[in-house]
Protein backbone atom coordinates (compact mmCIF):
# COMPACT_ATOMS: atom_id res chain seq x y z
CA UNK A 1 0.00 0.00 0.00
CA UNK A 2 3.03 2.36 0.98
CA UNK A 3 3.90 1.99 -2.76
CA UNK A 4 1.08 2.61 -3.83
CA UNK A 5 0.35 -1.15 -5.28
CA UNK A 6 -2.98 -2.99 -5.43
CA UNK A 7 -3.73 -5.08 -2.48
CA UNK A 8 -6.04 -7.31 -4.09
CA UNK A 9 -3.97 -9.63 -6.94
CA UNK A 10 -3.00 -13.07 -8.50
CA UNK A 11 -0.30 -14.20 -6.73
CA UNK A 12 2.82 -14.12 -7.35
CA UNK A 13 6.47 -14.93 -5.73
CA UNK A 14 6.92 -11.25 -4.88
CA UNK A 15 3.63 -11.27 -3.25
CA UNK A 16 0.32 -12.91 -2.39
CA UNK A 17 -2.52 -11.67 -0.38
CA UNK A 18 -3.25 -12.17 2.96
CA UNK A 19 -7.01 -13.73 3.72
CA UNK A 20 -8.58 -10.55 5.43
CA UNK A 21 -10.74 -7.52 4.26
CA UNK A 22 -8.10 -4.32 3.89
CA UNK A 23 -9.44 -1.76 6.44
CA UNK A 24 -6.55 -2.42 8.83
CA UNK A 25 -4.31 -1.64 6.77
CA UNK A 26 -5.73 1.77 5.62
CA UNK A 27 -5.43 3.27 8.95
CA UNK A 28 -1.98 1.26 10.02
CA UNK A 29 -0.46 3.28 6.37
CA UNK A 30 -0.88 6.81 7.51
CA UNK A 31 0.62 5.99 10.88
CA UNK A 32 3.53 3.91 8.86
CA UNK A 33 4.08 7.00 7.08
CA UNK A 34 4.17 9.54 10.50
CA UNK A 35 6.24 6.94 12.51
CA UNK A 36 8.43 5.38 9.78
CA UNK A 37 7.94 1.82 11.06
CA UNK A 38 5.44 -0.19 9.54
CA UNK A 39 5.14 -2.91 12.50
CA UNK A 40 5.14 -0.29 15.03
CA UNK A 41 2.22 1.52 13.14
CA UNK A 42 0.66 -1.49 13.27
CA UNK A 43 0.98 -2.84 16.70
CA UNK A 44 -0.40 1.05 17.61
CA UNK A 45 -3.52 0.82 15.92
CA UNK A 46 -3.84 -2.61 17.15
CA UNK A 47 -3.61 -1.19 20.98
CA UNK A 48 -5.47 1.75 20.35
CA UNK A 49 -8.09 -0.72 19.06
CA UNK A 50 -7.95 -2.52 22.36
CA UNK A 51 -8.58 0.34 24.89
CA UNK A 52 -11.83 1.16 22.48
CA UNK A 53 -12.87 -2.81 23.46
CA UNK A 54 -12.24 -2.20 26.90
CA UNK A 55 -14.85 1.01 26.60
CA UNK A 56 -17.34 -1.16 24.63
CA UNK A 57 -17.14 -3.62 26.69
CA UNK A 58 -17.85 -1.42 30.10
CA UNK A 59 -20.94 -0.13 28.04
CA UNK A 60 -22.22 -2.86 27.14
CA UNK A 61 -22.78 -4.84 30.70
CA UNK A 62 -23.89 -1.20 31.91
CA UNK A 63 -26.31 -1.71 29.04
CA UNK A 64 -27.84 -5.03 30.14
CA UNK A 65 -27.90 -3.81 33.95
CA UNK A 66 -24.38 -4.73 35.87
CA UNK A 67 -23.00 -2.19 38.46
CA UNK A 68 -19.93 -0.09 37.37
CA UNK A 69 -17.80 -2.31 39.72
CA UNK A 70 -19.06 -5.17 37.89
CA UNK A 71 -18.51 -3.82 34.84
CA UNK A 72 -15.20 -2.77 35.45
CA UNK A 73 -14.59 -6.33 36.49
CA UNK A 74 -15.64 -7.64 32.87
CA UNK A 75 -12.85 -4.91 31.49
CA UNK A 76 -10.86 -7.09 33.65
CA UNK A 77 -11.41 -10.41 32.61
CA UNK A 78 -11.10 -9.59 29.28
CA UNK A 79 -7.65 -7.94 29.63
CA UNK A 80 -6.94 -11.37 31.70
CA UNK A 81 -7.67 -13.45 28.76
CA UNK A 82 -4.33 -11.81 26.65
CA UNK A 83 -2.23 -15.09 27.04
CA UNK A 84 -5.84 -16.91 26.30
CA UNK A 85 -6.18 -15.57 23.06
CA UNK A 86 -2.60 -15.91 22.21
CA UNK A 87 -1.15 -12.85 23.50
CA UNK A 88 -3.14 -11.15 20.32
CA UNK A 89 -3.99 -7.85 21.60
CA UNK A 90 -1.42 -5.56 20.92
CA UNK A 91 0.11 -7.96 18.12
CA UNK A 92 0.49 -6.26 14.34
CA UNK A 93 -2.95 -8.07 12.95
CA UNK A 94 -6.67 -7.05 12.36
CA UNK A 95 -8.33 -8.98 14.87
CA UNK A 96 -8.60 -6.20 17.85
CA UNK A 97 -9.39 -3.87 15.37
CA UNK A 98 -12.47 -5.99 14.00
CA UNK A 99 -13.22 -6.32 17.57
CA UNK A 100 -13.42 -2.70 19.37
CA UNK A 101 -15.75 -1.80 15.73
CA UNK A 102 -17.94 -4.77 16.59
CA UNK A 103 -18.19 -4.26 20.37
CA UNK A 104 -18.64 -0.40 19.94
CA UNK A 105 -21.13 -1.32 17.14
CA UNK A 106 -23.66 -3.47 19.99
CA UNK A 107 -22.18 -1.18 22.69
CA UNK A 108 -24.66 1.85 20.86
CA UNK A 109 -27.88 -0.84 20.07
CA UNK A 110 -27.70 -2.23 23.36
CA UNK A 111 -27.59 1.09 25.38
CA UNK A 112 -31.07 2.58 23.19
CA UNK A 113 -33.85 3.05 25.64
CA UNK A 114 -36.13 4.27 22.61
CA UNK A 115 -36.29 4.31 19.03
CA UNK A 116 -33.05 6.39 17.05
CA UNK A 117 -32.76 5.52 13.92
CA UNK A 118 -29.34 7.60 13.75
CA UNK A 119 -28.40 5.23 16.53
CA UNK A 120 -29.15 2.51 14.46
CA UNK A 121 -27.61 3.89 11.10
CA UNK A 122 -24.50 4.63 12.79
CA UNK A 123 -24.46 0.59 14.85
CA UNK A 124 -24.82 -0.86 11.04
CA UNK A 125 -21.55 1.46 9.64
CA UNK A 126 -19.64 0.35 11.99
CA UNK A 127 -20.57 -3.31 11.66
CA UNK A 128 -19.79 -2.82 8.32
CA UNK A 129 -16.36 -1.25 8.97
CA UNK A 130 -15.53 -4.21 11.86
CA UNK A 131 -16.48 -6.72 8.66
CA UNK A 132 -13.69 -4.47 6.78
CA UNK A 133 -11.12 -5.25 9.08
CA UNK A 134 -11.80 -9.08 9.43
CA UNK A 135 -14.61 -11.28 7.67
CA UNK A 136 -15.82 -12.82 10.84
CA UNK A 137 -17.87 -9.83 12.45
CA UNK A 138 -20.74 -10.03 9.19
CA UNK A 139 -21.67 -13.22 11.40
CA UNK A 140 -22.68 -11.05 14.21
CA UNK A 141 -25.51 -9.51 12.25
CA UNK A 142 -28.66 -11.92 13.15
CA UNK A 143 -27.76 -10.36 16.85
CA UNK A 144 -28.48 -6.85 15.81
CA UNK A 145 -31.70 -7.94 14.17
CA UNK A 146 -32.95 -10.25 17.24
CA UNK A 147 -32.05 -7.55 19.47
CA UNK A 148 -34.37 -4.93 18.14
CA UNK A 149 -36.96 -7.14 17.33
CA UNK A 150 -36.76 -8.08 20.87
CA UNK A 151 -37.78 -4.73 22.00
CA UNK A 152 -40.27 -4.30 19.42
CA UNK A 153 -38.38 -1.75 17.42
CA UNK A 154 -39.54 -3.79 13.93
CA UNK A 155 -38.89 -0.53 11.93
CA UNK A 156 -35.41 0.08 13.02
CA UNK A 157 -34.86 -4.02 12.92
CA UNK A 158 -36.02 -3.08 8.65
CA UNK A 159 -33.57 -0.39 8.60
CA UNK A 160 -30.83 -2.20 10.37
CA UNK A 161 -30.89 -4.54 7.51
CA UNK A 162 -31.53 -2.74 5.04
CA UNK A 163 -28.37 -0.75 5.65
CA UNK A 164 -26.14 -3.95 5.88
CA UNK A 165 -27.17 -5.36 3.19
CA UNK A 166 -26.43 -1.78 0.78
CA UNK A 167 -23.03 -1.03 2.89
CA UNK A 168 -22.08 -4.72 2.68
CA UNK A 169 -22.67 -5.62 -0.90
CA UNK A 170 -21.53 -1.89 -1.72
CA UNK A 171 -18.33 -2.67 0.06
CA UNK A 172 -17.41 -5.78 -1.59
CA UNK A 173 -18.95 -5.04 -4.95
CA UNK A 174 -16.67 -2.33 -5.58
CA UNK A 175 -13.85 -3.75 -3.89
CA UNK A 176 -14.26 -6.78 -6.40
CA UNK A 177 -14.88 -4.89 -9.21
CA UNK A 178 -11.22 -3.08 -8.51
CA UNK A 179 -9.65 -5.95 -7.76
CA UNK A 180 -10.93 -7.58 -11.29
CA UNK A 181 -12.51 -10.69 -8.97
CA UNK A 182 -9.10 -11.09 -6.61
CA UNK A 183 -11.29 -9.68 -3.54
CA UNK A 184 -13.77 -12.74 -3.60
CA UNK A 185 -11.44 -15.07 -4.24
CA UNK A 186 -8.64 -14.21 -1.05
CA UNK A 187 -11.79 -12.92 1.40
CA UNK A 188 -14.53 -15.45 0.77
CA UNK A 189 -13.01 -18.38 -1.81
CA UNK A 190 -9.54 -19.47 -0.26
CA UNK A 191 -11.15 -19.19 3.61
CA UNK A 192 -14.00 -21.36 3.08
CA UNK A 193 -12.14 -24.22 1.77
CA UNK A 194 -10.03 -24.93 5.23
CA UNK A 195 -11.72 -27.35 6.67
CA UNK A 196 -13.12 -27.84 10.03
CA UNK A 197 -10.67 -30.21 12.47
CA UNK A 198 -13.89 -31.13 14.57
CA UNK A 199 -11.82 -33.34 16.99
CA UNK A 200 -10.06 -30.17 18.25
CA UNK A 201 -13.45 -28.92 19.70
CA UNK A 202 -12.54 -31.70 22.99
CA UNK A 203 -9.27 -29.68 23.67
CA UNK A 204 -10.62 -26.01 22.99
CA UNK A 205 -13.42 -26.64 25.73
CA UNK A 206 -11.24 -28.75 27.77
CA UNK A 207 -8.66 -25.76 27.92
CA UNK A 208 -11.39 -23.14 28.20
CA UNK A 209 -12.81 -25.00 31.05
CA UNK A 210 -9.32 -25.19 32.62
CA UNK A 211 -9.28 -21.11 32.10
CA UNK A 212 -12.47 -20.19 33.24
CA UNK A 213 -13.65 -23.23 35.60
CA UNK A 214 -13.68 -20.53 38.85
CA UNK A 215 -16.61 -18.49 36.25
CA UNK A 216 -18.45 -21.26 35.40
CA UNK A 217 -18.41 -22.68 38.86
CA UNK A 218 -20.08 -19.02 39.51
CA UNK A 219 -22.37 -18.95 36.82
CA UNK A 220 -23.84 -22.95 38.47
CA UNK A 221 -24.11 -20.91 41.83
CA UNK A 222 -26.26 -17.90 40.29
CA UNK A 223 -28.51 -20.83 38.63
CA UNK A 224 -28.65 -22.03 41.98
CA UNK A 225 -30.11 -18.41 43.15
CA UNK A 226 -32.51 -18.48 40.35
CA UNK A 227 -33.84 -21.70 41.16
CA UNK A 228 -33.95 -20.54 45.19
CA UNK A 229 -35.89 -17.50 44.32
CA UNK A 230 -38.20 -19.66 41.93
CA UNK A 231 -37.41 -16.74 38.92
CA UNK A 232 -37.37 -18.68 35.80
CA UNK A 233 -38.37 -15.68 33.71
CA UNK A 234 -36.63 -13.85 31.42
CA UNK A 235 -36.97 -9.97 30.51
CA UNK A 236 -36.18 -9.25 26.77
CA UNK A 237 -32.62 -8.25 28.06
CA UNK A 238 -32.28 -10.93 29.82
CA UNK A 239 -32.71 -12.96 26.48
CA UNK A 240 -31.06 -10.19 24.31
CA UNK A 241 -27.92 -10.92 26.94
CA UNK A 242 -27.94 -14.70 26.66
CA UNK A 243 -27.93 -14.32 22.59
CA UNK A 244 -25.12 -12.37 22.67
CA UNK A 245 -22.82 -14.34 24.99
CA UNK A 246 -23.82 -17.69 23.15
CA UNK A 247 -23.08 -15.86 19.30
CA UNK A 248 -19.35 -14.63 20.76
CA UNK A 249 -19.08 -18.08 22.20
CA UNK A 250 -20.25 -19.77 18.71
CA UNK A 251 -18.52 -17.54 16.47
CA UNK A 252 -15.40 -18.51 18.35
CA UNK A 253 -15.71 -22.13 18.20
CA UNK A 254 -16.79 -22.11 14.37
CA UNK A 255 -13.56 -19.98 13.39
CA UNK A 256 -10.77 -21.98 15.86
CA UNK A 257 -11.55 -25.33 14.98
CA UNK A 258 -10.44 -24.27 11.33
CA UNK A 259 -7.11 -25.82 9.56
CA UNK A 260 -4.30 -23.40 10.47
CA UNK A 261 -6.88 -21.36 13.06
CA UNK A 262 -4.82 -19.84 15.78
CA UNK A 263 -6.25 -18.64 19.57
CA UNK A 264 -6.62 -15.19 18.68
CA UNK A 265 -10.35 -16.81 17.63
CA UNK A 266 -10.92 -17.35 21.04
CA UNK A 267 -11.05 -13.16 21.53
CA UNK A 268 -14.96 -13.03 20.68
CA UNK A 269 -15.51 -16.43 23.35
CA UNK A 270 -13.19 -14.44 25.85
CA UNK A 271 -15.56 -11.26 25.41
CA UNK A 272 -18.54 -13.23 26.15
CA UNK A 273 -17.21 -15.09 29.41
CA UNK A 274 -16.23 -11.63 30.42
CA UNK A 275 -19.89 -10.05 30.03
CA UNK A 276 -21.31 -13.17 32.41
CA UNK A 277 -18.53 -12.71 34.92
CA UNK A 278 -19.99 -9.20 35.26
CA UNK A 279 -23.70 -10.59 34.80
CA UNK A 280 -22.96 -13.19 37.32
CA UNK A 281 -21.21 -11.53 40.04
CA UNK A 282 -24.06 -9.18 40.19
CA UNK A 283 -26.65 -11.88 40.38
CA UNK A 284 -25.01 -13.57 43.04
CA UNK A 285 -22.77 -10.87 45.40
CA UNK A 286 -24.32 -7.36 44.76
CA UNK A 287 -27.80 -8.32 45.53
CA UNK A 288 -29.39 -7.53 48.99
CA UNK A 289 -27.58 -9.27 51.81
CA UNK A 290 -27.67 -12.70 52.02
CA UNK A 291 -29.82 -13.71 55.08
CA UNK A 292 -29.91 -17.59 54.87
CA UNK A 293 -27.11 -20.29 55.93
CA UNK A 294 -26.99 -21.10 51.92
CA UNK A 295 -27.06 -17.99 51.04
CA UNK A 296 -24.01 -16.36 52.57
CA UNK A 297 -22.38 -20.02 51.83
CA UNK A 298 -22.90 -19.00 48.03
CA UNK A 299 -22.20 -15.52 48.63
CA UNK A 300 -19.20 -16.60 50.44
CA UNK A 301 -18.13 -18.69 47.58
CA UNK A 302 -18.62 -16.50 44.75
CA UNK A 303 -16.04 -13.69 46.39
CA UNK A 304 -12.98 -16.61 46.23
CA UNK A 305 -14.23 -17.39 43.25
CA UNK A 306 -14.12 -14.41 41.48
CA UNK A 307 -10.02 -13.98 43.20
CA UNK A 308 -9.56 -17.36 41.94
CA UNK A 309 -10.45 -16.93 38.51
CA UNK A 310 -8.13 -13.73 38.23
CA UNK A 311 -5.54 -16.13 39.99
CA UNK A 312 -6.15 -18.75 37.47
CA UNK A 313 -6.28 -16.33 34.15
CA UNK A 314 -2.62 -14.19 35.48
CA UNK A 315 0.47 -14.33 33.73
CA UNK A 316 4.19 -12.95 33.70
CA UNK A 317 4.22 -10.10 31.53
CA UNK A 318 7.41 -9.88 31.40
CA UNK A 319 6.91 -12.99 28.89
CA UNK A 320 5.72 -10.53 26.50
CA UNK A 321 9.12 -8.64 26.31
CA UNK A 322 11.66 -9.77 24.01
CA UNK A 323 15.15 -10.60 25.55
CA UNK A 324 17.94 -8.15 24.76
CA UNK A 325 19.76 -11.22 23.51
CA UNK A 326 17.14 -11.91 21.42
CA UNK A 327 17.39 -8.83 19.76
CA UNK A 328 20.61 -9.00 19.25
CA UNK A 329 20.54 -11.82 17.38
CA UNK A 330 17.92 -10.66 15.29
CA UNK A 331 19.65 -8.24 14.18
CA UNK A 332 22.84 -10.35 13.49
CA UNK A 333 20.85 -12.29 10.99
CA UNK A 334 19.65 -8.92 9.22
CA UNK A 335 23.33 -8.20 8.76
CA UNK A 336 23.87 -11.79 7.54
CA UNK A 337 21.20 -11.11 4.84
CA UNK A 338 22.86 -8.33 3.90
CA UNK A 339 26.10 -10.45 2.11
CA UNK A 340 24.48 -14.05 1.09
CA UNK A 341 23.65 -13.97 -2.15
CA UNK A 342 20.01 -13.20 -3.91
CA UNK A 343 17.16 -14.31 -4.29
CA UNK A 344 16.75 -15.24 -0.48
CA UNK A 345 13.87 -17.26 0.61
CA UNK A 346 12.48 -16.66 4.43
CA UNK A 347 9.28 -18.24 4.28
CA UNK A 348 8.14 -16.87 8.11
CA UNK A 349 9.87 -13.45 7.94
CA UNK A 350 10.18 -12.16 4.73
CA UNK A 351 9.72 -8.77 6.38
CA UNK A 352 13.82 -9.22 7.50
CA UNK A 353 14.76 -9.31 3.83
CA UNK A 354 13.22 -5.51 3.68
CA UNK A 355 15.23 -5.01 6.81
CA UNK A 356 18.24 -6.22 4.88
CA UNK A 357 17.42 -3.95 2.17
CA UNK A 358 17.05 -7.50 -0.20
CA UNK A 359 14.34 -8.33 -2.65
CA UNK A 360 11.09 -9.38 -0.40
CA UNK A 361 8.74 -11.97 -1.51
CA UNK A 362 5.24 -13.36 -0.01
CA UNK A 363 4.78 -14.87 3.52
CA UNK A 364 4.51 -18.63 3.59
CA UNK A 365 1.13 -18.86 5.61
CA UNK A 366 -0.27 -17.49 2.03
CA UNK A 367 1.04 -19.77 -0.45
CA UNK A 368 -0.51 -22.69 2.42
CA UNK A 369 -3.49 -20.99 2.30
CA UNK A 370 -3.50 -21.90 -1.54
CA UNK A 371 -2.55 -25.46 -1.16
CA UNK A 372 -5.19 -26.04 0.45
CA UNK A 373 -7.96 -24.10 -1.55
CA UNK A 374 -6.65 -26.84 -4.72
CA UNK A 375 -6.41 -29.84 -2.85
CA UNK A 376 -10.07 -29.02 -1.58
CA UNK A 377 -11.74 -28.31 -4.33
CA UNK A 378 -10.78 -29.97 -7.63
CA UNK A 379 -12.63 -27.50 -9.91
CA UNK A 380 -10.53 -24.74 -8.24
CA UNK A 381 -7.34 -26.86 -9.09
CA UNK A 382 -7.13 -26.50 -12.57
CA UNK A 383 -7.47 -22.28 -12.39
CA UNK A 384 -5.14 -21.87 -9.79
CA UNK A 385 -2.50 -25.02 -9.75
CA UNK A 386 -0.78 -22.96 -12.79
CA UNK A 387 0.07 -19.98 -9.99
CA UNK A 388 1.08 -22.20 -6.90
CA UNK A 389 3.34 -23.83 -9.88
CA UNK A 390 5.24 -20.61 -10.59
CA UNK A 391 5.53 -19.97 -7.08
CA UNK A 392 7.17 -23.11 -6.45
CA UNK A 393 9.70 -23.23 -9.19
CA UNK A 394 10.58 -19.27 -8.00
CA UNK A 395 11.39 -20.49 -4.30
CA UNK A 396 13.60 -23.76 -6.27
CA UNK A 397 15.54 -21.17 -7.79
CA UNK A 398 16.45 -18.91 -4.89
CA UNK A 399 20.40 -19.65 -3.85
CA UNK A 400 19.74 -18.36 -0.43
CA UNK A 401 17.17 -19.74 2.42
CA UNK A 402 16.57 -19.36 6.25
CA UNK A 403 14.29 -21.45 7.49
CA UNK A 404 12.03 -22.29 10.52
CA UNK A 405 11.72 -25.69 12.71
CA UNK A 406 8.72 -26.97 10.12
CA UNK A 407 10.27 -28.95 7.96
CA UNK A 408 8.17 -27.76 5.01
CA UNK A 409 10.91 -26.94 2.62
CA UNK A 410 13.13 -30.24 3.60
CA UNK A 411 12.21 -31.71 -0.32
CA UNK A 412 13.83 -28.20 -1.75
CA UNK A 413 16.17 -27.00 0.08
CA UNK A 414 18.63 -29.95 0.97
CA UNK A 415 21.90 -31.71 -0.18
CA UNK A 416 21.01 -33.26 -2.79
CA UNK A 417 20.15 -30.30 -4.71
CA UNK A 418 23.28 -28.77 -4.03
CA UNK A 419 22.54 -26.89 -0.47
CA UNK A 420 24.84 -26.40 2.40
CA UNK A 421 22.14 -25.90 5.66
CA UNK A 422 24.21 -25.08 8.48
CA UNK A 423 22.62 -23.84 11.80
CA UNK A 424 21.59 -20.84 13.13
CA UNK A 425 22.75 -19.17 16.49
CA UNK A 426 24.58 -22.22 17.46
CA UNK A 427 21.08 -24.53 17.29
CA UNK A 428 19.86 -22.33 19.98
CA UNK A 429 15.49 -21.26 18.90
CA UNK A 430 16.36 -17.63 16.61
CA UNK A 431 13.13 -15.15 16.92
CA UNK A 432 11.14 -17.24 18.42
CA UNK A 433 7.22 -15.63 18.46
CA UNK A 434 5.86 -14.02 21.57
CA UNK A 435 2.29 -15.43 20.65
CA UNK A 436 2.66 -18.88 21.88
CA UNK A 437 3.65 -20.56 18.24
CA UNK A 438 6.32 -23.01 18.26
CA UNK A 439 7.75 -21.61 15.34
CA UNK A 440 11.14 -20.34 15.37
CA UNK A 441 13.98 -19.81 13.22
CA UNK A 442 16.31 -23.05 12.86
CA UNK A 443 19.10 -22.94 9.96
CA UNK A 444 20.32 -21.20 6.68
CA UNK A 445 20.85 -22.99 3.62
CA UNK A 446 22.95 -21.30 0.40
CA UNK A 447 23.55 -22.91 -3.13
CA UNK A 448 26.89 -21.70 -4.28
Amino acid sequence: MLQGQPLYVAPSYDFIPLIYTPLYYYLSAPVAIATGNIMVAMRVVSLLATLVAFVALYAIARAYGASAIASLLAVGLFAAAYPITGFWFDTAKSDTLSVALLLAAIALVVSLSQERLGIVGLASILLCFAFAAKQHAILFTPFFVFHLLLQRWYRMAAIFIISVMLLFIGFVGASNWLSEGWFWFYIFTVPSAAPWLIDQLDDILGQLWADYWPLLVMLGLALAWRIRSRSWQFSSRQLSFISLVAILAGVSLWSVIKLYAYLNHLIFIAAGLALLGAKVSDDVLLHDEPVSWGQRLIHTGAIGLVVIQFAVLGYDPRSQIPAPEWVDEGYALVEELRTVPEPIFVPVAPYLLAMAGRTTHFHGSSLGDLNVLVQQEPEAKAVYQPYIDQINAAIRATRTAVLPNARWFDTTFNAERGYVCTPLNDGRPLLPPLVGVDLHLTRLCVRE
